[in-house]
């Protein structure tokens, strides 16, 4: 059966399950879903959406982490664990739209390095260069704002946006000439 939790459906196999294996292949095409299905929809499961960084949360960048939750601290301090030395992370929270809604992306480590083309260990002598980890937010910001992209993942609904957490994450290139010739025959009908 089928039930929701923070937005998403969930498939449950319970004990009245039966399951069987099949070799049967199963294709699918991953169709791009405009961010006002998603956000009316609460968010989804294996969401593909495509759409213009915004805005790159402050909280990117170089953030550290509680080496036993995992959370990230601010100030040497975890919520759950309190006095902690941090583990430095990469990551990127964007805001993320598509001309029809608009939602917060989050992209790990892994995905940020891939993006940006720098790892961590490169922002973080970047950071210690400057003695600021705030220009490594800066360079991420320049980098990555105004720019589109095409984002795979799965998202929860908070009560005030809804968030993709990202597998998967490309730039996308744009065809100046094509776009502008689209938007001249738009205008003249």
């Amino acid at each position: 059966y089928v039930r929701s939790w923070r937005g998403a459906p969930q498939l449950i196999f319970d004990e009245n399950s039966e399951v069987e294996k099949t070799d049967e292949e199963i294709h699918y095409e991953r169709k791009v879903i405009p961010l006002y299905k998603v956000v009316e929809a609460g968010g989804g499961v294996d969401l593909c959406i495509e759409g213009v960084i915004l805005e790159i949360r402050k909280d990117s960048g170089i953030i550290f982490r509680c080496p036993k939750c995992n959370r990230r601290i601010r100030e040497g301090i975890c919520e759950e664990d309190g006095n902690v030395e941090g583990v430095p992370d990469l990551r990127i929270k964007a805001l993320v739209d598509d001309g029809t809604g608009a939602v917060d992306v989050i992209l790990n480590r892994e995905l940020s390095e891939k993006l940006l083309g720098k790892s961590l260990d490169d922002y973080m002598a970047v950071a210690k260069e400057a003695m600021d980890y705030e220009v490594v937010y800066e360079e991420i910001a320049n980098k990555l704002v105004a720019h589109p992209i095409r984002i795979v993942g799965d998202s929860i609904q908070s009560d005030f946006i809804v968030t993709i957490f990202a597998r998967e994450a490309e730039l996308l290139s744009i065809d100046a000439e094509k776009e502008a010739d689209a938007l001249l025959m738009q205008m003249e009908g």
